[in-house]
């Protein structure tokens, strides 16, 4: 018995109509679909947050839940990515350059960078920091030396005695470290106790930077968050919001006084010569 052309042309529909089904089904699998919630961040302020291992696997970016505790750090090799907005994209290379993960940029940044120096001024050796979607900047960076690790954040490409934050690890010979507002000003904040944190310069030690907006406003102007945490650690030993921000384009580095010793910084783009 022969199949009527009506039945023939509803097996052809359904072949059609499976077949887009397991395109669509295996598309979803090649993407890797991630999911960004609401939760308190390390001072307790709320907000948007993306916990993935590896956020440059993303390829999309869907809205996830609310978490009213802070979940701490996963067991992944990065830390949680917090943004001060929503953030949702179903646009792969969208997602890229949301998160910093264009491929076709780091080909182009040095692997890693070793600097020697010594003393009492800040060395600014790198271009303008990247920011992300969130308009923060963020840096990492492994220092050697034996107290008085100094980190400066500011608008302008070069040492100055102007405006800047100042970030110094390990000061007072390796026993407390602070934040200034300004080169060799007042501390802002409070002081942290890190004795011994440096080690007497035996070894490297890992540290990262962030300056990211915040929340609060004065003067039409959004408030500014630098921190200063550990290694992996997800949240800062350190941080100072500031309600009348300094522009933070550049950082420098550099040590006090006599002491010698050496700084890492990996990822990063160099000055033009």
């Amino acid at each position: 018995m022969k199949n009527s052309p009506k039945s023939t042309l509803q097996g052809q529909f359904l072949v059609l109509y499976f077949t887009a089904i397991g395109l669509w089904m295996c598309s979803e699998v090649v993407a890797n679909v991630c999911l960004i919630g609401n939760e308190p961040d390390q001072t307790g302020r709320m907000r948007f947050v993306l916990r993935e291992s590896d956020p440059c696997s993303c390829t999309k970016i869907r809205l996830g839940g609310v978490n009213m505790i802070a979940a701490g750090p996963h067991n992944g090799h990065s830390g949680p990515l917090y943004f001060n907005r929503l953030v949702m994209t179903e646009d792969a290379d969208e997602t890229a350059r949301l998160l910093n993960c264009h491929a076709t940029d780091a080909e182009h940044l040095p692997a890693c960078v070793s600097f020697n120096t010594t003393g009492y001024h800040y060395n600014y050796k790198f271009a303008a920091l990247p920011k992300s979607a969130d308009g923060e900047v963020r840096f990492k960076f492994s220092a050697r030396a034996a107290h008085n690790v100094h980190i400066s954040l500011s608008e302008r490409n070069q040492d100055t005695d102007g405006v800047m934050y100042e970030i110094v690890v390990g000061g007072w010979y390796d026993t407390q470290s602070a934040i200034r507002r300004g080169k060799q000003t007042e501390i802002v904040g409070s002081v942290h106790n890190s004795l011994g944190w440096l080690d007497k310069g035996t070894l490297y030690k890992d540290f990262w930077v962030s300056a990211a907006p915040g929340t609060n406003y004065t003067h039409g102007r959004e408030s500014l968050i630098v921190s200063v945490g550990k290694g992996s650690d997800t949240s800062a030993f350190l941080s100072f919001e500031d309600h009348e921000p300094i522009s933070v384009n550049y950082f420098g580095f550099g040590l006090f006084d006599k002491v010698k010793g050496s700084f890492t910084f990996c990822g990063l783009a160099l000055n033009e010569p």
